[in-house]
């Protein structure tokens, strides 16, 4: 038993100069939420985030051996006091010799009907879209 006890100590110091680090970042950044998280609450200013949707998305012809991915998107930003902010959208894109890669790409955000697009080579596809993260907005008082 006491053998075990020693395997195991002497596992975990190895592993230590790993674990340790990636514990004391994890800390770091749950600190940094709480901090940021309290700051804003107690500003009295509300947070809101316009509502953004994606109605459509397509690819255009193959120009000079790339295309263009168009999305039309809806925004509502009915709640916001400013007329545009900051926005993500996340992107699946497969490739025909090469792994999946997942990737963000910022946009501004307008009011009402945008148009954004993404340009990809020939042999690329979106395999999957979404809204990543959308910047909060002063409320309307």
């Amino acid at each position: 038993m006491l053998r075990i006890v020693y395997r195991f100590i002497a596992v975990v110091a190895r592993m230590a100069p790993i674990v340790v680090p990636r514990l004391l970042a994890n800390a770091g950044c749950a600190l940094f939420g709480l901090v940021l998280f309290t700051s804003q609450s107690r500003s009295g200013e509300n947070i809101c985030r316009p509502a953004i949707v994606v109605e459509s998305a397509k690819f255009g012809p193959v120009l000079a051996k790339q295309r263009v991915w168009n999305g039309v998107l809806s925004v509502n930003a009915g709640r916001c006091a400013g007329a545009s902010g900051l926005f993500e959208l996340g992107f699946v894109r497969e490739k025909e010799n090469a792994p999946d890669l997942q990737f963000v790409e910022p946009f501004t955000w307008t009011a009402g009907t945008m148009q954004v697009s993404v340009k990809f080579w020939e042999d690329e596809f979106v395999a999957a879209y979404w809204i990543h993260q959308i910047a909060p907005c002063a409320c309307r008082e």
